[in-house]
């Protein structure tokens, strides 16, 4: 692998699962950061990744040389495997998953050392707090923005539209600078919904402003009225949103805006454990769409997978939300477009 100048860009988040464990990819940049050619930055081992390394039972000596051999992130995973025990390796993720302010022994130290929770009292889990921190360290660029739009389509032309948004709506969004993805998907005959995302805040509003030209000047025959836009950076994230996909299900939460934070961490600590463990289960994605609106995106592998995973979700919020009002449901089902822009995907 090469080495990568951790002055520039950040590692990638420490909630990004390599082979399903957490602090792993990020833990791999900072080694490769730590080879000759790299840069470390203001990062270090010591800390978290010191920590699941000692868990897990490997050295910082030996995943370095594993990492300086390997040619991709599986190789790293396919020796970790053969090494370290499976049972082992998910007790680690589910103990950083979980970590939070009140694990921290000595809480202004801490924020000496990490001055984003000064900023942000908001902030509980610890993963929350790395991901954070890498946003103020280096900009926007840490934090992932998305834009969702939905459309109304006059009757008779969705299947017109779907071929329209795929041929001239996708090269243009492809094109900004920043995109990482970009999803349709039709929750009914009249209805159409795309959901992109960006690695900053200007390539998503540019994309609305490119998305709206558009519609203007080409689609106004098939498209009835404005779309309603929301956008927002996530806050909430799990799993792999690079990994091919075909089924979501996607709801629009009102609360309001002081109970944002407190609604963020039910859902992180209560709904995404449960998805998490489905069968199926790709990513999930929260985001502030501001005003106190929160979408939530949950992607999954087979409609089978993402029924199931609704279903439970639906079990969990009547219990944990009852004192909030009932989510929108947007839609739920197949994407009937998705591209990637896999190697911004795979820097989150």
């Amino acid at each position: 692998m090469e080495p990568l100048d951790l002055s520039k860009q950040p590692p990638r988040s420490p909630k990004v699962e390599l082979d399903g464990v957490v602090m792993l990819a990020r833990t791999i940049d900072k080694l490769r950061a730590s080879l000759p050619g790299g840069n470390m930055g203001v990062y270090k081992i010591e800390g978290f990744s010191q920590r699941m390394l000692d868990a897990i039972g490997v050295s910082e000596v030996q995943l370095r040389d594993v990492v300086a051999k390997a040619e991709t992130d599986e190789d790293v995973a396919k020796w970790l495997r053969a090494q370290t025990d499976r049972a082992k390796l998910e007790e680690v993720s589910t103990l950083i998953r979980n970590r939070n302010i009140d694990d921290v022994t000595d809480l202004e130290k801490f924020k000496e050392r990490y001055p984003i929770l000064k900023k942000r009292p908001d902030i509980y889990h610890l993963t929350d707090m790395l991901e954070a921190d890498d946003a103020e360290m280096f900009g926007e660029q840490a934090s992932m923005y998305a834009v969702i739009r939905e459309f109304k389509v006059k009757p008779g032309m969705m299947e017109r539209a779907i071929g329209d948004f795929h041929a001239q709506m996708v090269p243009l969004i492809q094109k900004i600078l920043g995109f990482s993805s970009y999803s349709v998907a039709t929750p009914n005959d009249t209805e159409l919904v795309s959901v992109s995302f960006f690695k900053d805040k200007a390539g998503a509003d540019e994309s609305t402003r490119v998305a709206l030209d558009l519609v203007k000047r080409v689609f106004s025959d098939i498209v009835d009225g404005a779309a309603r836009i929301m956008t927002g950076p996530m806050v909430i994230h799990e799993g792999d949103p690079g990994r091919q996909t075909r089924y979501g299900t996607l709801r629009r939460f009102t609360v309001k805006p002081e109970q944002l934070a407190s609604v963020a961490r039910r859902v992180h600590d209560g709904l995404v454990p449960i998805l998490r463990s489905a069968p199926g289960f790709v990513a999930f994605s929260g985001i502030d769409c501001g005003n106190g609106v929160i979408v939530s995106l949950g992607t999954f592998e087979t409609r089978e997978s993402a029924d199931a995973a609704a279903q439970r979700g639906m079990e969990w919020a009547e219990v944990a939300m009852r004192d909030l009002p009932e989510p929108e449901l947007v839609f739920h089902g197949q994407f009937v477009v998705r591209v990637d822009n896999e190697e911004a995907l795979a820097s989150l």
